[in-house]
């Protein structure tokens, strides 16, 4: 359990790639060259690794109104 109180979720890269097309992040952005580039790529070597994942959560939600939009 972190400090805050939340406790990391599980890292599974099956449900992962599964959230990634039908939640339509393949639309604007790659994971290993899957997807488009409109918007940054998510590729392992683009992120700190281990990936926190409230962290990628986070870097999501800050483009929400461009997604939105779109």
């Amino acid at each position: 359990m972190m400090a805050t109180g939340l406790m990391m979720p599980e890292m599974n890269a099956e449900k992962g790639h599964r959230f990634f097309a039908v939640k339509g992040s393949v639309v604007c952005y790659s994971i290993n060259s899957v997807g488009r580039t409109d918007a940054p790529m998510l590729d392992a070597g683009f992120l700190d690794m281990p990936m926190n994942p409230f962290e990628y959560g986070a870097h999501i939600w800050r483009g929400a109104e461009a997604m939105v939009e779109l």
